[in-house]
């Protein structure tokens, strides 16, 4: 895995962590990064916007050499 994508990973991971919140890298792809969101016990519900809000909130916050990169989700309600 790049380093690239592992400080991906790291800054979603820390931004959700704060809500009770995972992130586990599924795929990386050229241009398309995989990321499953997993919710832990004290998970704040209320606190996990669509995804379309975040996977652009993530992408903004990519690398430069990742520019262009598409983030696609998967929420805990569709994990099981």
């Amino acid at each position: 895995m790049s380093v690239a994508v592992e400080s991906a990973v790291e800054v979603t991971r820390t931004m959700l962590a704060q809500d009770g919140y995972d992130v586990r890298l599924e795929r990386a792809l050229p241009g398309e990064l995989h990321l499953t969101i997993i919710a832990g016990p004290e998970a704040c519900e209320e606190c996990l916007v669509p995804k379309e809000i975040l996977s652009g909130i993530i992408e903004a916050n990519l690398p430069p050499e990742m520019a262009g990169t598409k983030v696609l989700l998967t929420y805990p309600a569709e994990s099981h």
